[in-house]
């Protein structure tokens, strides 16, 4: 049966708060108060006006300093915010995207701990080789090679960072409280949506941190494209799943951003693309399920395939009017699109 993690400090806990709420305060006011510039230059008919990248770039090498110090929910938003070409410039994405470059992991010690306490057996009887050395380490876990004891097979195995649970309860309940200190006293509306970017980030986060609900999305995923040779999802081991622990098909490939890897094996890089592209039109166009975080850590490619995806969490569910409506659009894209002869 799992253990229960010890509680964080109280005093640990008050030190945390006013360091993220000061460094949330002030990256959160800086990317507004440049939206804010931004819209209101446009509604003025001057639409050359763009966010100041020196003052952004400022803020947010601060933030990314921070963020791998205070690890998990920071490191998180960091990413979360890369995302959001809607609001940061070129250039500050591209700052946030190196943060998963930068996740120190956690000590193997408590790599152990949490299989075993997961899976109530020890890690020896479990596998017979355990490699101490991580081969990624991310905002909210961090994988390990391994092979299993009872039939010898490579796997990989997932598991959650120290005081996940707490420390993602504490930094969104600071993330809430400076947005709403900031909407207190500012008024935010038609220029950034606080509270709409806090819900889709908290709901995204606790999907995350439920390997179980991973291991469910995988298994989806992998039936939605058995028929597909071109595409292949590693397989999920039921017997060694729990909240904070999973093992999943170990997987050799290339990352998809590996330019020189993939020339060097006399991969055709468009092919790649072209696959790529029609998997995800099949997955927003057809199944109305798809992978939403498709970052190069989570696509891999092999030579008798387009690649398998090793980061399942990240999903979304469109709905099916939703799914009609996109099947549409798709029809008319397709017909005006140079694109289309890649679909068929």
């Amino acid at each position: 049966m799992p253990t229960k993690t010890p509680r964080i400090n109280r005093l640990f806990q008050l030190v945390r708060f006013l360091r993220v709420s000061r460094l949330l305060l002030w990256t959160i006011w800086v990317i507004y108060r440049e939206r804010r510039r931004v819209v209101r230059a446009h509604a003025r008919g001057n639409d050359a006006v763009r966010p100041d990248s020196e003052v952004l770039i400022e803020v947010l090498v601060a933030f990314r300093e921070a963020a791998v110090e205070l690890g998990v929910l920071m490191i998180k938003l960091g990413q979360f915010l890369s995302s959001r070409v809607d609001l940061l410039p070129e250039k500050a994405i591209t700052l946030l995207s190196t943060l998963q470059d930068e996740v120190p992991p956690a000590p193997f010690d408590h790599v152990v701990q949490v299989i075993e306490s997961e899976l109530g057996k020890p890690v020896e009887e479990l596998f017979s080789l355990l490699e101490r050395k991580c081969t990624a380490a991310a905002s909210l876990g961090q994988v390990h090679k391994a092979i299993l004891a009872s039939t010898g097979e490579t796997v990989a195995v997932k598991i959650q960072r120290p005081n996940n649970d707490q420390l993602v309860r504490m930094d969104l309940s600071t993330l809430k409280f400076v947005i709403w200190i900031i909407t207190r006293f500012v008024d935010v509306n038609g220029f950034i949506d606080l509270m709409g970017v806090y819900h889709e980030f908290k709901r995204t986060i606790y999907e995350e941190i439920d390997y179980v609900r991973e291991a469910a999305n995988a298994r989806r995923f992998k039936e939605m494209f058995k028929d597909d040779p071109m595409i292949y999802i590693p397989r999920v081991y039921d017997q060694y799943l729990s909240r904070r622990v999973l093992v999943l098909e170990w997987i050799d490939g290339i990352k998809i951003n590996d330019y020189a890897a993939l020339d060097a094996a006399g991969i055709d890089r468009l092919e790649v693309a072209k696959r790529t592209v029609c998997a995800y039109f099949y997955q927003f166009f057809e199944a109305g399920f798809f992978h939403a975080d498709p970052h190069p850590g989570n696509i891999f490619v092999k030579k008798e395939s387009t690649g398998g995806g090793v980061h399942h969490e990240a999903y979304e569910e469109i709905h099916e009017r939703r799914v009609s409506g996109l099947h549409n659009t798709r029809r008319t894209f397709t017909r005006s699109c140079p694109i289309r002869a890649w679909l068929h």
